[in-house]
């Protein structure tokens, strides 16, 4: 319990292993990538019989388990810290920022930043359990913080990393927070520890694709991205380089051989599910599986989004591939959303 509180408040200590396994899996395949210092090095990614995952969540652990160690032994290292990639509906994401009005004469002190710290962690949960009651009717479902990360501190409407021991007015922090089921990770951690490995942490999918996509942008961005996986699609909105709102549908690329229609229609409805957006950013940015099909992508540009989403303009739909993130080009589908695990190094 400890470290969780630690974790949501912004206090945990990252550790400073420099080579470690990135993995994503879903009901076909698992993928592992080995990264050293932040960068993709070896890869391998391993099919999966059926019934071993459902849903992104493990449900035969001895055979997950050697499908891991085989894709391990593929890579060839011998390090053993693990992380995994989580996305669908088995995380819930909180986006917070909270705003402490202050003497201007006085500088920022330790105490201070806790105190914001604390109401964002409290905020935090909140969000998190409003997501469970919205998407299940079950308030009572227990939560934990898997991951958490302030991604802006603010003095006086001034980015500022360090405000301890400055002067200003209005102290604002930002943090996104991801909360996960204990059995969920208990899983992803008996998992690992079956497979001779350590686990270490797990990292949203959606909020590495959107700090990949900050570092390739110039200015502070606003976007949207869809993750596909077999099982599921994330949707989630950028705003200002940061992922503010996800969503989850529960369909995913396994549903385009006979219900692509289908699964683009539920995709509008999942737009309109959004709250206290009035525009989206018509830059689509799109990664996963199964993206090779042209009759995807055809569907995509004549589908008429205009006229049920408030996109600002006619949005256009750009592929994330291994060129557009400057990863090896062998790095495809699930192989790449493995790839942004690299952030969480960072």
């Amino acid at each position: 319990m400890l470290s969780t509180l630690r974790s949501i408040l912004g206090l945990a200590t990252k550790d400073e292993f420099n080579q470690y396994y990135g993995c994503v899996f879903d009901s076909s395949s698992v993928s592992v990538v080995f990264f050293s210092a932040g960068a993709p090095v070896n890869w391998f990614s391993e099919r999966l019989a059926q019934g071993i995952v459902a849903n992104g969540r493990i449900i035969d652990q001895d055979q997950f388990s050697q499908v891991l160690r085989i894709c391990i032994n593929k890579c060839g290292r011998t390090v053993k810290n693990i992380v995994f990639g989580v996305d669908g509906a088995n995380c819930y994401c909180s986006f917070i920022s909270v705003r402490q009005k202050r003497n201007p004469e006085k500088q920022v002190t330790h105490k201070d930043l806790m105190t914001v710290y604390a109401e964002a962690a409290r905020n935090s949960i909140d969000s998190a359990v409003e997501q469970v009651y919205a998407a299940t009717g079950n308030p009572d479902i227990e939560l934990e913080c898997a991951f958490t990360e302030t991604t802006m501190i603010k003095l006086d409407e001034i980015v500022c990393p360090s405000p301890e021991g400055k002067l200003g007015a209005v102290l604002e922090i930002s943090t996104f927070s991801t909360f996960c089921e204990p059995a969920y990770l208990e899983a992803l951690a008996d998992a690992a520890n079956n497979a001779g490995l350590v686990f270490k942490t797990v990292v949203p999918v959606d909020f590495a694709v959107a700090k990949h996509l900050d570092k390739k942008m110039t200015d502070a961005h606003n976007s949207v991205i869809i993750s596909i996986r077999r099982d599921y699609t994330n949707l989630s909105v950028v705003f200002g380089g940061s992922l503010i709102q996800r969503k989850t549908l529960p369909l995913g690329s396994g549903a385009f051989e006979r219900e692509l229609e289908f699964w683009v229609q539920s995709l509008e409805l999942l737009f309109k599910e959004f709250l206290g957006i009035k525009t989206f950013s018509p830059n689509v940015y799109i990664c996963g599986s199964d993206l090779e099909r042209t009759d995807f992508w055809e569907m995509l540009e004549w589908y008429e989004w205009e006229k049920q989403i408030p996109f600002k303009s006619k949005p256009v739909f750009t592929k994330l591939d291994a060129a557009f993130f400057d990863f090896p080009l062998e790095l495809k589908g699930n192989l790449l959303v493995a790839g942004v695990l690299g952030i969480c190094k960072e």
